[in-house]
């Protein structure tokens, strides 16, 4: 009987597959580098978030009001949010012109001509005017006042 040539070779073995841990340098780097944008993402989100918590505020009391409200109100609930974004001595001390100048700078040409005819009527015995009318902007110039800006 012939003997299997076969039988005389040796087994081939073969070694565990290999994993994915320890990742190699540049994964390592990679997922080191998405990590850390991640972390840079959420902060930045958190302090724009926190940054914006003025807006915010005023935005809600501006829905507050009552239908028909008070030009004085409108324009104390823009001061107020202005004296969280700018420093106190800026802002505190202007009325009437000199703060429709000041507030010009936040607002666009249509929104200027808009609230100096509001403002223009401030003190007049027709001084209520309807939230709706000016809730555009109102919430247009409070979102301005903190564009950019942290507060103080």
């Amino acid at each position: 009987m012939e003997t299997n040539p076969l039988a005389k070779l040796n087994d081939i073995l073969t070694t565990p597959l290999s994993g994915f841990w320890p990742l190699s340098t540049a994964a390592t780097l990679l997922v080191m580098a998405f990590i850390a944008c991640v972390f840079a993402l959420v902060f930045v989100s958190i302090r724009g978030w926190r940054r914006r918590a003025p807006v915010r505020a005023a935005q809600s009391e501006l829905l507050a009001l009552p239908d028909q409200v008070e030009i004085t109100e409108l324009s104390s609930l823009i001061k107020r949010c202005a004296l969280a974004y700018y420093p106190r001595s800026d802002i505190a001390s202007l009325a009437g012109n000199e703060w429709d100048l000041w507030l010009s700078h936040h607002q666009n040409r249509e929104q200027q001509l808009s609230w100096q005819g509001l403002s223009a009527r401030q003190y007049s015995p027709d001084s209520t005017v309807s939230k709706e009318e000016y809730l555009s902007l109102i919430r247009d110039t409070l979102t301005s006042l903190g564009k950019g800006k942290a507060p103080c």
